[in-house]
């Protein structure tokens, strides 16, 4: 079952030599205005896939609550001052507003396990199917749809799986399904500071 907020995906792609650095400035004291301000669904760099990126998920009761908190942002001197240290590493970000399309689980099945997360810009596909052979060992966080910030119905489906055997062996059974609907995937790597670990 959906829930009502809304999620703000946020995608920072970082110049190479500068993406350990970034790294580091996110899980700094210098950085906690912005996880005081709001708690991140999950906050992960990228491993195998789209590199040199930070994957963010943002919850908010809606676009007016989003809004207040960025203002409140906007008005804290120490967070003013670690924004120029973060643009100075990246090259690009992306924000994208999405709802989710399924239930949102706050807390991972598998506590050692891995994340991933596959994207798609097919409009006609809405559920991945978690092969039987595969439930046990994998599972759905939280799909989100696109609906600013474009492309319009765009889709993310980001994943716990219990090890990278398990990825790999989800990803085989679903080659089928996936390559109809020109799915990508990028693995993650919680970071310290991401409640999802």
């Amino acid at each position: 079952m959906a829930d009502s907020k809304i999620y703000e995906v946020r995608i920072y792609k970082c110049k190479p030599d500068e993406f350990q650095s970034f790294v580091k400035l996110v899980c700094s004291p210098e950085y906690s205005p912005r996880l005081q301000t709001s708690t991140p669904f999950g906050i992960w760099r990228s491993e195998i896939g789209n590199l040199n990126e930070l994957f963010h998920i943002w919850g908010y009761d809606s676009l007016a609550h989003r809004a207040s908190l960025r203002k409140k942002l906007s008005e804290n001197e120490n967070w003013l001052k670690v924004i120029p240290k973060l643009a100075s590493k990246w090259v690009s970000q992306v924000s994208q507003v999405t709802k989710p399309v399924s239930r949102i689980h706050l807390e991972p099945k598998f506590s050692v396990g891995v994340f991933f997360y596959l994207y798609t810009e097919d409009q006609n596909y809405n559920t991945v199917t978690v092969d039987n052979n595969c439930q046990h060992c994998v599972t759905l966080l939280g799909a989100f749809k696109v609906f600013i910030g474009g492309p319009y119905g765009a889709k993310y489906f980001v994943f716990n799986a219990r090890s990278l055997d398990d990825v790999e062996e989800f990803m085989e059974a679903s080659k089928a399904e996936f390559s109809q609907h020109s799915i990508s995937m990028t693995l993650l790597h919680a970071l310290p500071v991401s409640p999802l670990q």
